[in-house]
């Protein structure tokens, strides 16, 4: 794959993705943290919600937050029961979710450009993104797009993995994903030709 900046070329490497699960659902249900814990020590947006709780939920409070916000799913007859959103990202939070890495037999351990295409269609990437570590540590790591873990989905949390991760469940079987390293160039260098890059080509999935 090609991309070009007025006299720049990048030809980017396509590099193996592995998809193993997909379609998963309820991710948030893991959150082991109290109900309690959440409300009254964890962020001050949660803490909003403790006088609703305690009054109609005193029962649950010991639960796991996860718990009670998928009990609170799947009884929708229960008043306040729409509460669950309220606790997890706006829009992804509840989400679909797969689980990936990604695998080059040269450059995974190395930083530069990504990008992910659907359909073959390499003129078009529906994402571009960055990493200052390593491809392999974007993707593949605990802190990664490629596994979502409970805690990814709750309100506060920076949405991204959850997005992009959302986003490849839906065409899991037609995404692919190109690298363009750049190990020997400066972290600014970097940024620089992937914001000039998202400018030019205005990927779908890029906010």
């Amino acid at each position: 794959m090609t991309l070009s900046l007025n006299k720049e070329t990048y030809n980017f490497l396509p590099c193996e993705i592995d998809v193993v699960d997909w379609d998963l659902e309820n991710i948030f249900r893991g959150k082991k943290k109290s109900l309690q814990d959440t409300i009254t020590e964890g962020d001050k947006y949660y803490r909003d919600f403790a006088e609703l709780i305690m009054s109609e939920f005193k029962d649950y409070l010991n639960e796991p937050v996860g718990e009670f916000l998928y009990f609170l799913k799947t009884n929708p007859q229960i008043e306040h029961s729409i509460l669950y959103k309220d606790f997890l990202q706006k829009d992804y939070g509840d989400g679909k979710y797969c689980r990936f890495s990604v695998k080059h037999k040269e450059f995974v351990d190395t930083k530069g450009i990504y990008a992910f295409c659907v359909d073959n269609n390499i003129e078009q990437p529906v994402y571009i993104g960055r990493t200052f570590t390593s491809f392999k540590k974007r993707v593949n790591s605990g802190s990664g797009y490629g596994v979502i873990y409970a805690d990814n989905c709750y309100y506060g949390v920076q949405d991204t993995n959850c997005r992009i991760n959302h986003k490849i469940n839906e065409v899991w079987d037609r995404v692919s994903f190109f690298i363009y390293p750049m190990a020997l160039k400066e972290n600014k260098e970097i940024k620089r030709v992937e914001e000039e890059l998202i400018q030019k080509y205005t990927p779908e999935w890029n906010l």
